[in-house]
């Protein structure tokens, strides 16, 4: 049985905004006949801001306040209402020091512009922001160009988190932070995911996976059947459901692995490393073999293992991209951006 799982701001709606009508409508369709559950950092309040009632009947449930609370449909009362489940619910008392130190980053905070409701205190989490949850969106969109050039969130998170040992601190959205006890973020909801559904294979989808995303978690808690997709906004995550029939479509990564056996059954693929495969290439005459994401394959090593950038790269370089196997063995590609730089071939990627 296949488990779908998805984000909710920047994975079915843009930040804060309704669900696009003509989404939505695709949406609902492809719910038909599957066990669809969402996941959000917001409330359950926000959540029936941004996704629309069929789209929420159409759900088995979704797990809200960063997966601290769970809401199901109820079909034995008459209207159908979706309730929450107090069993799963977790409560958090921060440290008496949190809300003091967070008021004091607020204040020494270089942000041009600052609104109201900076901290708010959620079932099992509070949300951090310096800009303010009160802010237009025009306000939030400024704000998230500013973060992305002065990278203040990230530097908030990394002063946190040497303090406070026994919590997460995780980017969400275009302005935020969520705080919370470890363990209690949105890879709370697998484990539980896996006891009503025995047997099954989670598929996640998130715009928040990078090492502090909020979206992050949840990989840890993945296993060898279950994929993930990291998307760009909801038009990304459309054209993916779009571009998959039932049985999990042609550009699912798990029927990537298959589609590069069939092109050459001898191609070698890497243990652990299936969600970085990109496609599969070679030189003619050579045969077609897998090629994988160099920087997803770090990325995979770091949250895998809990290990730094570098030492993620030294076990890249050392143990599987100087491993030839033969003419089988994958390919590793870098991609090209702005900040790429290139590294002589044999000399170890910064």
């Amino acid at each position: 049985m296949k488990i779908y799982l998805f984000d909710v701001d920047g994975t079915l709606t843009l930040a804060r905004q309704p669900m696009p009508k003509d989404f939505a409508e695709f949406f609902v369709k492809f719910c038909e006949g599957k066990e669809i559950y969402l996941s959000t950092g917001s409330d359950f309040e926000k959540l029936v801001e941004q996704v629309p009632y069929n789209v929420l009947r159409a759900c088995r449930g979704a797990f809200t306040c960063s997966g601290n609370v769970y809401h199901a449909w109820r079909d034995d009362i008459a209207l159908l209402e979706i309730c929450e489940d107090l069993n799963y619910r977790n409560d958090f008392e921060p440290p008496p020091e949190l809300l003091p130190d967070l008021r004091c980053l607020l204040e020494s905070s270089d942000c041009p512009v600052k609104t109201s409701n900076h901290i708010e205190e959620r079932t099992g989490m509070i949300n951090f922001s310096v800009v303010g949850r009160d802010c237009t969106q025009e306000q939030r969109e400024e704000y998230a160009a500013w973060d992305k050039e002065n990278g203040e969130r990230e530097k908030i998170v990394s002063v946190l988190r040497k303090k406070y040992a026994d919590l997460t601190f995780n980017i969400g959205g275009q302005i935020s932070i969520d705080i919370s006890p470890v363990g209690c973020d949105k890879s709370r909801s697998i484990p539980y995911l896996r006891k009503w559904h025995p047997g099954c294979s989670i598929h996640f989808y998130g715009d928040k996976m990078q090492p502090g995303g909020n979206d992050y978690p949840v990989l840890k808690e993945l296993r060898e059947r279950d994929t993930h997709e990291d998307v760009e906004s909801y038009k990304h995550t459309w054209k993916l459901l779009d571009d998959k029939p039932e049985d999990g479509g042609k550009y699912a990564m798990s029927n990537i692995r298959e589609l590069i056996a069939e092109v050459n059954p001898d191609a070698l693929l890497a243990d652990g490393l299936n969600e970085a495969i990109v496609g599969y290439g070679g030189q003619h005459p050579m045969i077609p073999v897998a090629v994988y994401d160099y920087d997803k394959c770090v990325e995979i090593f770091m949250r895998d293992n809990d290990w730094d950038w570098e030492g993620a790269i030294e076990w890249m370089e050392f143990n599987v991209v100087q491993a030839y196997l033969g003419p089988g063995t994958p390919i590793f590609m870098n991609k090209i951006d702005d900040d790429w730089d290139v590294t002589p071939y044999g000399e170890q990627k910064k």
